[in-house]
């Protein structure tokens, strides 16, 4: 005879272990994960630690300073070549 449903995920549920997590932690590892992934750094000139780009200003300069220098899209670059 087989076994029931609620049998056998009464066996899975004892195999599993669910963490829970509080809601304001998981929020920061969230915000935490983000903010590793998106923001904008550079080397302090003085002592080589990382400053952020946060600033309306900073991040106009280097937007800049990114057109300036010929910055875009991959892509639009290998096409470009490929025309050349």
């Amino acid at each position: 005879m087989g076994m029931t449903l609620p049998d056998a995920l009464k066996i899975l549920a004892g195999e599993l272990e669910v963490k829970v997590i509080p809601i304001d932690e998981a929020r920061q590892a969230g915000y935490e994960e983000a903010k590793n992934h998106f923001m904008v750094t550079y080397p302090c000139s003085v002592c080589g630690k990382p400053v952020a780009l946060t600033s309306p200003k900073a991040k106009e300069y280097a937007s800049r300073c990114m057109t300036d220098r010929g910055w875009g899209h991959g892509e639009c670059h290998r096409r470009r070549q490929q025309l050349l």
